[in-house]
C-alpha cells in the first residue's frame, strides 16, 4: 500500500504538468494568431503595392497617349 502522501504528490505534480501544457498551448495558439496577423499585413501591402503599381502602369500610358497626340 502507498503512502498517501505520495498520492498528494503525484497529484499536485500532475496539476503542475496540466497547468504547463496550457500555457504552452496558449503560447503556441498566440504565435500562430500573431504568425496569420503579420501575413495578412503582407498579403495587404502587396496587393496595395501591385494596384499602385498597375494604376501608375494605367496613368503613363494615358499621358504618353494624349502626349501624342492620340
Amino acid at each position: 500500500m502507498r503512502n498517501p502522501e505520495t498520492y498528494q504528490v503525484d497529484a499536485v505534480l500532475e496539476q503542475y504538468e496540466h497547468e504547463e501544457r496550457q500555457q504552452a498551448r496558449r503560447a503556441m495558439e498566440k504565435a500562430d494568431k500573431a504568425r496569420e496577423l503579420s501575413l495578412r499585413w503582407k498579403l495587404t501591402l502587396w496587393f496595395c503595392l501591385f494596384l499602385f503599381g498597375v494604376l501608375g502602369v494605367v496613368w503613363a500610358l494615358v499621358w504618353l497617349l494624349e502626349r501624342v497626340g492620340l
